[in-house]
């Protein structure tokens, strides 16, 4: 009997890894702190787990995250999220814009934001009655508004301020004179009544 070679074929499946995703809530809220999102589920030691473009930020923005999970022996698989971090507000609980009434003294008068502004807020701009400034001399009521400039792209917008700065008329005083009523005669009269 000779020799005879035998050759068989072995087909060798990858196996899939179990199940893998990603974080359901991937919406933060900036605070200058770094966010990160990572793949969680059944990962064998020795697989690598790469984040295409990164899987921490920092700034408001949004963020498409790509993971590519590979392992000698498995299939490789890619997953992929939406990483949101929102604007963060600011507190300006502190701050106050508040009217004022005064009585008109030929002076000029003013109203202004009071208390401490957050780090990174400057002073307001204002207008008055469509305007820019604060202030007002004359009789009549005002419409002041103070506006802020946000150029930190991490937190919202700050809305616009409103108040009103009134100045009533001043009412004259008359002392000392002496009123004298005379007829169309010329003649001093004691009492005196005209319609007009």
């Amino acid at each position: 009997y000779g020799e005879q070679k035998c050759i068989v074929k072995v087909s060798v499946k990858r196996a899939s890894f179990g199940e893998l995703s990603f974080p359901k809530n991937n919406t933060f809220t900036y605070d200058g702190k770094a966010h990160t999102v990572e793949v969680d589920g059944e990962i064998p030691a020795n697989a690598v787990v790469s984040y295409l473009g990164g899987n921490s930020f920092v700034n408001a923005g949004t963020y498409d995250v790509i993971a590519v999970v590979s392992c000698e022996g498995y299939v490789t698989q890619r997953l992929s999220t939406t990483v949101k971090i929102e604007q963060a507000k600011y507190d300006m609980s502190g701050v106050r814009f508040e009217g004022k009434e005064v009585v008109y003294d030929g002076s000029s008068h003013s109203v202004a934001i009071s208390g401490k502004l957050p780090d990174g807020v400057s002073s307001p701009t204002y207008t008055i009655n469509g305007k820019v400034g604060s202030s007002a001399t004359n009789a009549g009521e005002y419409t002041v508004k103070a506006t802020f400039a946000n150029r930190d792209p991490n937190y919202e917008a700050i809305p616009e301020m409103e108040t009103t700065l009134k100045i009533t008329p001043a009412e004259y005083t008359v002392k000392g004179v002496d009123i004298v009523f005379k007829s169309e005669s010329g003649n001093v009269i004691s009492s005196a009544t005209k319609i007009y």
